[in-house]
C-alpha cells in the first residue's frame, strides 16, 4: 500500500508538468578519464544533477591535487550534460554559445554529435561543445598546467558524446 501510494504521489506532483528527458546518470565523467586529462592525481568538487526550467543538467568538475609547479596553475576541468525538451531548444542553446565563441577563434569538429567545436586560448583554456539531438555537452578544462593531455581532452570528450 506505501508503495502504490508513493508513486500516486509522484505521479500527481509530475502530471501536467514539462520536463526534459533526464540526463543519464552513472559513470558520465570518471575521476580515472579527469586525471588522464589532467595529468595527475585530482579530486571530485561537484557531482549534481536537476532541472533549472529549461534543461535537466548534469555538473561534474574535478580539481587536481596539487599545483603544477612547471605552470603554477591548479588544474581543473567542469563537465555540464544538458538535456533539452526539444532539439530546437538544444540547438538554440548551442548556437548562442558557439556564435559567441566564433569572434574568438574555434575549430569545427566533424564526427561528433550532430555538431561540436573545440576552443582554446593555447595558454588557460580547453573548451568543447557538441550537441547530439536533445542533448549539449560543454567541457572545459579551466588553467591548462604543463600536464594537461589535448589528446585525453579530444578523446574523452568524443566518448561522452558517442554515448549521449
Amino acid at each position: 500500500m506505501h508503495t502504490i501510494l508513493s508513486v500516486l504521489i509522484v505521479f500527481l506532483f509530475t502530471c501536467g508538468r514539462q520536463q526534459a528527458p533526464a540526463v543519464a546518470t552513472g559513470e558520465l565523467f570518471s575521476l580515472a578519464e579527469a586525471e588522464k586529462i589532467l595529468g595527475e592525481p585530482a579530486t571530485l568538487g561537484n557531482n549534481t544533477e536537476g532541472f533549472d526550467g529549461q534543461s535537466g543538467f548534469h555538473n561534474i568538475d574535478y580539481t587536481a591535487k596539487d599545483t603544477d609547479r612547471v605552470s603554477g596553475k591548479l588544474g581543473a576541468i567542469y563537465l555540464l550534460m544538458q538535456s533539452y525538451k526539444t532539439e530546437a531548444g538544444a540547438q538554440e542553446r548551442y548556437t548562442t554559445i558557439k556564435t559567441a565563441n566564433e569572434p574568438h577563434g574555434i575549430e569545427t569538429l566533424t564526427g561528433v554529435g550532430d555538431e561540436a567545436y573545440f576552443h582554446t586560448d593555447n595558454e588557460n583554456f580547453l573548451f568543447i561543445m557538441a550537441r547530439k539531438g536533445v542533448k549539449v555537452l560543454t567541457m572545459k578544462v579551466n588553467k591548462v598546467t604543463s600536464k594537461t593531455s589535448v589528446d585525453a581532452f579530444n578523446k574523452v570528450a568524443r566518448k561522452i558524446v558517442g554515448k549521449m
